[in-house]
């Protein structure tokens, strides 16, 4: 077995509840798109971050531990490897039509895993007999295997991330962010920044300091189609590309001023 974890900072743009799920901008949720920036898309970006806020995280996921037949391998290829979510995903909920929002999940759901030639890449299917289904005709059976577990767990998040104290995260980004206004030219930029000023300073709104510490479970086995380059045979054995590819990882610690979350994953690659 070849055992891949991976861990980074990714960007999703989208509106929350109470606002519709199409929402461009943000109206009464708590994410907001800010003056100069384009509409919200709502598509999970592991890299390449659409209009980057400062002092935001430095969104990136990337491999960061391998483990070969049950052993470490400090020197695997694959160490620091890009990972990419391909096909734009979303969050599927729809304000609760698609999923609960405790539950939703990201569909399309087609990950790659990448460095220099060798690459590992595998999609999964809502029905790998009916590959064209969409999760708006999923059945909740069928969609039932690929739900995410909403938990409030801070410990776990905030130890991963370092983010422990909330009210304090959020002082210290407004105090940056009102250094940064002193400093503003253009008023395209002083309006955006006092924005988020604005938001950070609401003192009857604690949910999004609270989603600091959510993480959202996802566990499932990839069953789609298989590719794998490794022209020099670096991966250490030869994937089987029939038997599925079981894998888990949490995405939690949403920031709605930078619009990016934490994800930490494990793939398992089954080998011939």
């Amino acid at each position: 077995m070849l055992i891949v974890c991976f861990q980074g900072w990714f960007q999703v743009r989208l509106a929350t509840d109470p606002d519709p799920a199409d929402e461009p901008r943000g109206a009464s949720g708590t994410t907001f798109a800010l003056a100069g920036e384009p509409d919200f898309d709502r598509i999970v970006r592991y890299h390449d971050p659409v209009a980057p806020r400062s002092f935001g995280q430095p969104v990136g996921v990337f491999v960061h531990q391998i483990s070969l037949r049950g052993q470490l391998q400090p020197d695997h290829p694959l160490l620091g490897a890009k990972v990419e979510m391909l096909d734009d995903p979303l969050f599927m909920n729809h304000n609760n039509v698609v999923t609960l929002s405790e539950t939703e999940p990201m569909d399309p759901f087609h990950i790659k895993l990448w460095r220099g030639a060798l690459s590992l890449q595998r999609n999964d299917f809502w029905d790998p007999s009916r590959p064209e289904l969409t999760a708006f005709e999923a059945s909740p059976e069928i969609m039932r295997r690929r739900l995410g577990v909403l938990s409030k767990d801070s410990l776990k998040v905030g130890l991963t991330t370092g983010i422990t104290d909330y009210a304090a995260y959020r002082l210290e980004r407004r105090r940056n962010l009102e250094e940064e206004l002193s400093r503003a030219e253009g008023e395209v930029a002083r309006v955006a920044l006092s924005k988020r000023i604005k938001e950070l300073s609401r003192e009857d709104d604690t949910f999004p300091r609270e989603r600091l510490g959510y993480c959202m479970t996802y566990r499932f086995a990839l069953n789609g189609r298989a590719l794998v380059k490794d022209p020099d045979g670096q991966l250490g054995g030869i994937p089987d590309l029939e038997r599925h590819w079981p894998i888990e990882l949490w995405m939690g610690a949403y920031d709605s001023d930078t619009l990016c979350g934490f994800t930490t994953g494990i793939l398992e690659v089954p080998l011939q």
